[in-house]
């Protein structure tokens, strides 16, 4: 079969070869494909570029030299592009989605791999730091704005580590710094929200009472380990939502029937609101794609139409 030769994997009769990177893997390929896909590659292809080109021994198939590139990635590349989704990977792991986005970026398609790359930012079985800033770096340079907010989301709250020490290897990819610093301003912002949610409410107003709940409740949040000084940086936001949610609803006051302003006391009403406030907290988004590429130097100035 003619696919046994691993120059004709992704088509036989193709009218381009590219030499790929310095093992000078060979790829046949439909260069009327690629130029449809890609401005770049259609530069490339086209009459006026002759640099990295040569004609093929027999003459039939030009040549074109990709030293740079990668020969697994420019294959699945190519791979999408031709429709080939029998050899187009179900799962990749993220530095393999960010290689696939770093050559999307470089030739300018990727509207052509958007269905594809879309399926692989999948982040949900994702769980460490690092392949989330790979994804989330993929993300930006595909211009996937949905998955580059759901990603960053996670960064911010299911982690609690310091985005510097990953900063200079997605800068390197062309990530702006002011990424890492918006990400750590919302997630301390989305911190400071919730300790205001869980915090002393005056429940008992002008009431005897209220000393006696305020000890209650605050025994409760530390059962919970959700007193300020309880809950140190090292455990995820998320998480102390999710803990806060599950606490039980403030018990009365022992003997604050008797109290002549019992009637106004509002434990159940202050849990309905908090839980409500915890919800909305939880449907936070993460950083808008967007926004960081708006005009204006100040991220969330500009109008957006994407929900945030």
């Amino acid at each position: 079969m003619a696919e046994d030769n691993p120059c004709d994997r992704i088509t036989a009769d193709g009218d381009t070869i590219l030499v790929i990177g310095p093992e000078e893997a060979r790829l046949c390929v439909h260069s009327f494909l690629l130029q449809a896909a890609s401005k770049v590659f259609k530069a490339m292809f086209g009459p006026h570029f002759k640099e990295g080109q040569r004609s093929d021994l027999d003459g039939s198939k030009k040549e074109v030299l990709l030293p740079e590139d990668d020969a697994d990635v420019m294959t699945v590349v190519c791979a999408v592009i031709h429709h080939r989704n029998d050899l187009t990977p179900g799962q990749m792991l993220p530095s393999e989605v960010l290689q696939i986005a770093v050559v999307a970026d470089k030739y300018d398609c990727r509207v052509a791999l958007k269905h594809a790359t879309h399926h692989w930012l999948d982040h949900r079985n994702v769980g460490s730091l690092k392949e989330l800033m790979q994804l989330m770096t993929a993300a930006y340079l595909l211009n996937q704005a949905a998955a580059f907010s759901a990603i960053t989301y996670a960064i911010i709250m299911e982690h609690t580590d310091s985005y510097i020490s990953f900063a200079q290897d997605q800068i390197d990819f062309g990530v702006p710094w002011e990424v890492f610093y918006l990400l750590n301003e919302k997630r301390d912002s989305i911190r400071k929200q919730l300790g205001v949610i869980l915090s002393v409410k005056d429940e008992y107003d002008d009431c005897s009472c209220n000393y006696k709940a305020t000890y209650s409740y605050l025994r409760q949040l530390g059962k919970e380990g959700l007193l300020p000084s309880l809950y140190p940086d090292h455990e995820p936001v998320l998480k102390r939502i999710k803990k806060a949610e599950q606490m039980g609803p403030q018990s009365d006051v022992e003997g604050s029937v008797s109290c002549e302003n019992y009637r106004w006391h509002r434990p159940a009403h202050s849990r309905e609101i908090m839980l409500k406030d915890l919800q909305e907290l939880k449907d936070s988004k993460g950083l808008c794609l967007y926004c960081l590429a708006a005009p204006s130097r100040v991220y969330g100035e500009s109008q957006c139409s994407f929900e945030h």
